[in-house]
């Protein structure tokens, strides 16, 4: 290999290199998605269990779970029509897919173990440690702050049982939708 060829081999692996070093840009649309429906479903839950609201409500906490996950499908099927999808998307897919399976292995097999609220602190725990993972993952203290904000809210409403379903709402808005909106924000 002569010096000019070598010099163009180099170029190009700097290239290479020089691409590989982007940062990693995670997509605000399922933080805000899933952040805003599970504040609906544990706010509405919390005036039903309160008693504030009539047992019809909870269709208002159907309609926001069906809405999330058809969004969420119609996202994934536009992410598999694009050119790419980068090793780190795929982890994370996979990390918050584990986490809703097991959260809802969890709230479905252990129901009688886990009453009321320990349902919906089961699932703010799991994205907590998913957002902790990606945060971690991905070097994004939004994400690693939005998980921290989750299990906290978890912790807040051990000491809250009265409004325990708003404050996990409210971890669900700042720790999960507010973790979306910043990254949306900081694409711009």
């Amino acid at each position: 290999m002569d010096a000019p060829e070598a010099r163009e081999q180099i170029d190009i692996l700097d290239r290479i290199l020089s691409r590989a070093e982007l940062p990693v840009k995670l997509s605000p649309f399922p933080f805000v998605v899933w952040g805003i429906a599970a504040a609906i479903m544990n706010c509405v839950v919390q005036l039903v269990v309160s008693e504030k609201s009539p047992p019809a409500l909870l269709f208002v906490a159907a309609a926001a779970l069906a809405t999330a996950v058809i969004s969420m499908i119609l996202w994934v099927r536009q992410l598999q029509g694009a050119d790419r999808r980068t090793l780190i998307d795929r982890q994370m897919a996979i990390a918050f897919n584990l986490a809703w399976i097991v959260a809802l292995i969890a709230q479905a097999g252990a129901f009688h173990i886990f009453s009321q609220w320990a349902q919906a602190a089961i699932w703010s725990v799991m994205y907590g440690g998913a957002l902790l993972f990606a945060g971690a993952l991905v070097r994004s203290r939004i994400v690693f702050g939005g998980g921290v904000i989750l299990l906290a809210s978890v912790v807040a409403a051990n000491f809250a049982l009265g409004i325990a379903g708003f404050v996990l709402a409210l971890g669900d808005l700042l720790g999960m939708a507010g973790a979306g909106v910043l990254l949306y924000t900081g694409r711009r």
